[in-house]
């Protein structure tokens, strides 16, 4: 890790810290994400510290559902941070951090995969699935209806997600699990609006499919 990078990370392991923010992390834990990045980008690795307390553990959570590996998660978590601050002089003024930052961890589990040659999963199906979308074919479901599965038994649900192509995954986690809303999705996703309501609807019929076929049981 680079000095630069261990000054804005403060030595935390993402997402498994089990130590509070520093005092003066404390002291800075009411900032905006605004104000941080502001202060961060004169060169106050603290306040990008600050950062990193607020987002690891939601951002951890997410690339483990992600990528179905509590270790590759965490790495993938600390590479996204570094990307972050070093990042930040090009970060455009106003705009929301957390989806830029997810955006920048997506970007960089993407990136592991190509460099470990795994095959990739769902582009065609995605080119496929938003011409049907720009048909107006599908509605996005009910939170209500999405919350029905994904409650069901945790590690079930957890391998029907990895069985799921990445743009699916992907949709239905920043969705209902993150809680983002669709225009928050296009940033860190880089898609149509419509598009990615195809996505969320088709991710959640195919995890309901693998979930009553118990093909998400891991077993």
């Amino acid at each position: 890790m680079t000095r630069e990078g261990r000054a804005a990370y403060q030595g935390r392991d993402a997402g498994v810290s089990d130590q509070g923010p520093s005092p003066r992390q404390q002291a800075t834990s009411g900032d905006t994400d605004a104000a941080l990045i502001e202060r961060a980008c004169r060169g106050e690795a603290e306040a990008f510290g600050t950062l990193v307390a607020r987002y690891e553990v939601p951002l951890f959570n997410f690339m483990v559902r992600f990528c179905g590996n509590r270790d590759l998660a965490r790495d993938l978590c600390q590479e996204a941070f570094l990307k972050a601050f070093r990042g930040l002089p090009g970060f455009r003024v106003g705009s929301p951090f957390k989806p830029w930052l997810y955006r920048v961890a997506i970007n960089a589990a993407h990136s592991h995969r190509r460099r470990a040659s795994r095959r990739e999963t769902g582009v065609e199906d995605m080119t496929e699935l938003e011409q049907q979308d720009t048909a107006g074919s599908a509605q996005p479901p009910p939170a209500a209806d999405a919350q029905l599965v994904l409650n069901q038994d945790g590690v079930a649900v957890q391998h029907a997600l990895a069985e799921l192509p990445d743009a699916l995954r992907e949709a239905v986690v920043l969705k209902f699990v993150e809680d983002f809303t669709y225009e928050e999705m296009a940033d860190v996703l880089g898609a149509r609006v419509p598009a990615l309501k195809m996505r969320v609807h088709r991710g959640l019929q195919r995890l309901r499919e693998l979930l009553a076929s118990g093909q998400g049981g891991g077993g």
